[in-house]
């Protein structure tokens, strides 16, 4: 994640939830500043409602995949070049360095998502 800024949830065009942030720290509003988006965040959702931990649970997964979109995968042959942490199976240290990159393999859903699961019977 990047430096400061902030991120909404909606739900059916109301908001559901909003922080701001700074890099990979919550840093507003006060009920949630200083909570950090990785370490401790799945203890505190445990301790709410299940309507409120859904909410930050899907605005932290949408914060954390949407930085992804700041690097052009195709820069890097392997995992490893990225110097990314082990948030997944991919960037695991003891996978990092055997997981190459397939070039041209992203796809842009940015003005519709219609086509979004249309090569789902391609699949190997």
């Amino acid at each position: 994640m990047l430096g400061p800024g902030k991120a909404w949830l909606l739900c059916n065009g109301e908001e559901v939830l909003h922080w701001q942030l700074d890099r990979r720290q919550i840093t507003g509003p006060e009920n949630w500043a200083g909570q950090p988006l990785v370490e401790g965040f799945r203890a505190r959702t445990e301790t709410m409602s299940l309507d409120e931990a859904e909410a930050a649970s899907v605005l932290r997964r949408a914060i954390m995949v949407s930085s992804g979109r700041t690097l052009d995968p195709d820069l890097f042959t392997r995992a490893s070049e990225r110097g990314q942490s082990g948030v997944c199976y991919t960037f695991l240290k003891e996978n990092r360095d055997a997981a190459l990159r397939m070039f041209g393999s992203t796809l842009n859903y940015e003005t519709t998502g219609e086509t979004m699961l249309s090569r789902l019977s391609e699949r190997p």
